[in-house]
């Protein structure tokens, strides 16, 4: 027997979070076609906190890069814009997966001095264990943008516990008239 579907409206660049459920199905019910991110935490893996020495954290040390799209007790979304040619600030991750929407050229420049060169295809995802600093300069001629999910500790025991309402955030589109993808995490 199955529970009476739950109905969530989202706009483009909002997040949506839904503690664990045995299984679930999404179904457009709109006009328009309709492309969303999915994320799921998975079960054993805790996440990995940036370390207490580190630099400024992304959100604050480069505010013009990163903006907020959600946050709860189980995890943060940014959303992160880089123009052509930007870099932005010394700043720190805690340990997060990432998915780039556009094609991107880049350099990351590591806290003690190493670079490396990142050449990505839009679609493509990353894996980081947490970042004491660095900073990331699109190389490339084009704008350079990418969506970065940050799970909380309180993300795996609401993962364990499952069921829960489902809740998603007022976000909107992104600066410069592009709108990120509806997240969910």
């Amino acid at each position: 027997e199955h529970d009476q579907p739950t109905k969530v409206q989202l706009k483009a660049g909002q997040a949506y979070f839904q503690n664990a459920v045995a299984s679930h199905a999404f179904e457009n019910v709109g006009k328009k076609p309709m492309r969303m991110l999915l994320v799921e935490l998975k079960q054993g893996v805790a996440p990995d906190q940036a370390p207490l020495d580190a630099a400024p954290d992304a959100l604050k040390a480069s505010p013009d890069v990163y903006r907020k799209v959600f946050e709860d007790q189980h995890v943060r979304v940014l959303y992160a814009s880089w123009p052509a040619g930007k870099m932005d600030e010394m700043h720190s991750h805690p340990g997060l997966a990432g998915y780039y929407l556009t094609d991107v050229s880049a350099k990351l420049h590591e806290q003690f001095g190493h670079t490396e060169d990142i050449t990505k295809k839009a679609g493509s995802v990353l894996f980081h264990e947490s970042v004491k600093g660095h900073m990331f300069e699109n190389t490339g001629d084009k704008p350079a943008s990418m969506v970065l999910f940050e799970p909380k500790a309180s993300a795996f025991g609401a993962a364990s516990a499952g069921g829960g309402a489902p809740r998603a955030t007022s976000g909107g589109a992104a600066s410069g008239g592009a709108s990120a993808p509806a997240v969910s995490a």
